[in-house]
This record gives C-alpha cells, sequence and structure tokens, in this order.
C-alpha cells in the first residue's frame, strides 16, 4: 500500500472533519508527532491503527486506504490479499507480518514496504537453506 497516498487521504478526511492532529492523536490514543508521520506517509501504518483511524474519522478502511481486500485461493493451502493495485500479499507474508508485529511492536510502525520486501527474501532464503541443509543429513542417513 501506498504510504504516501494513505497519509494525504488521512489528513483529507481529517481536515473535512474540522479536526486537528492532536485531536485526531488523543481520539486513537498516539501522539501528534505519529499522526504527522502518517500524514506525511513517512512510516508504515500498522493494520489497527489504520482501523482506529478509520473509526475516528468515520470513514471505512478502504475509503481510508484505498484498499479492498479479497481473499484468493492460491493452492489448496494457501490464501493471499489482493488490493485495488494488484498488490499480492501472501498467506506466509501476512505471518511474517504478524510476527514481526507481535515480537517488536515498537519497531513494526517504522518499516516501510521496502523493508517488508528485504524482510520476506531473507526469511525466505534462510528457511530454503537451512530446510536444505536438513535434507541432505536425512538423505546421508538413509544411504
Amino acid at each position: 500500500m501506498d504510504m504516501k497516498e494513505v497519509g494525504l487521504r488521512i489528513k483529507k478526511f481529517r481536515k473535512s472533519k474540522g479536526m486537528t492532529q492532536k485531536e485526531l492523536a488523543n481520539i486513537i490514543n498516539k501522539g501528534e508527532t505519529s499522526i504527522t508521520r502518517y500524514e506525511k506517509g513517512d512510516v508504515q501504518i500498522p493494520a489497527n491503527v489504520l482501523e482506529r483511524i478509520a473509526n475516528a474519522l468515520d470513514v471505512s478502511y478502504s475509503d481510508l486506504t484505498g484498499i479492498i481486500n479479497v481473499n484468493v485461493k492460491i493452492t489448496s493451502t494457501a490464501t493471499a490479499r489482493v488490493n485495488v493495485n494488484g498488490q499480492v500479499t501472501t498467506k506466509n507474508e501476512l505471518l511474517i507480518q504478524s510476527y514481526l508485529k507481535n515480537k517488536f511492536p515498537d519497531e513494526y510502525e517504522l518499516l516501510n514496504e521496502e523493508d517488508f520486501k528485504k524482510i520476506y527474501e531473507l526469511v525466505d532464503n534462510y528457511v530454503e537453506f537451512n530446510f536444505n541443509k536438513i535434507i541432505e543429513k536425512r538423505k546421508e542417513k538413509w544411504f
């Protein structure tokens, strides 16, 4: 999701309500500087914060983000989230996001789309490398 676009939408809806950044920050239990950063598109905004902002501004999550979530069956065991821009978030990526959000809640807010791509790639490479090492060891035991 394009955080600059989301930030512009937050600002537009906030101003249309006649609300200041400080008032919005108080409603969603965040600092005023967080609202400034959100509106500038400087940070990846966690989904739960986007939901609180949408509720505070009395708009839908889709109106705020421009994302219409659709679950799409990719294989018999995986699903993905697809937004209106055609960007796909796989089940594995959603699991990684959930893990990071729970393990590092403060730092998670600072991550942007490029950071997530790097993290997905690192996790994928790590798992593939170690999986292959395990399989090689198993094969050695079999023969």
